[in-house]
């Protein structure tokens, strides 16, 4: 599917630049909300209305998971990278040292599955919404809330 492809090149190089999280994550929702558009316009010219939004909401889910899959398989390549240079280059530290790098890992590890997690719950929100557009930021801060109150 040419339209997934194309969101899923435009989603992953907006992290090339180096801005801060909430533009990267403003431009993300923009252009998850172009795909949804697009995707509503292909399945309306070849669907019947009463499919339309299970369509649409079949290729957002399919884009989802193929980001959270590419994501966590590059996530999981840079720590066997990162890992392995800095294995060599720390090689002569000390053991404290160590120890400072595997709680630098773990609270690494806590805070992107706490990120899977609000973005979970904020996928959760606009799904219930049927994905109406100019929710992202209140259902992310909404996720993050319930998370923080749990």
């Amino acid at each position: 599917m040419i339209r997934a492809e194309q969101a899923l090149h435009e989603i992953v190089s907006i992290g090339i630049d180096e801005q801060p999280e909430e533009v990267l994550m403003l431009k993300a929702q923009a252009l998850i909300e172009k795909y949804k558009a697009d995707c509503t316009a292909h399945h309306r010219r070849s669907a019947p209305a009463e499919d339309l939004l299970l369509r649409v909401q079949s290729d957002l889910t399919k884009l989802r998971d193929t980001v959270c899959d590419l994501l966590e398989h590059l996530s999981t390549y840079l720590h066997e990278e990162t890992g392995a240079s800095e294995q060599a280059a720390d090689s002569a530290q000390a053991a404290p040292a160590a120890d400072d790098k595997q709680s630098g890992a773990i609270a690494s590890s806590e805070d992107e599955r706490r990120r899977a997690m609000i973005a979970e719950a904020a996928y959760l929100r606009a799904e219930q919404r049927h994905f109406e557009p100019g929710h992202d930021l209140e259902d992310w801060l909404a996720a993050e809330s319930g998370l923080a109150r749990r």
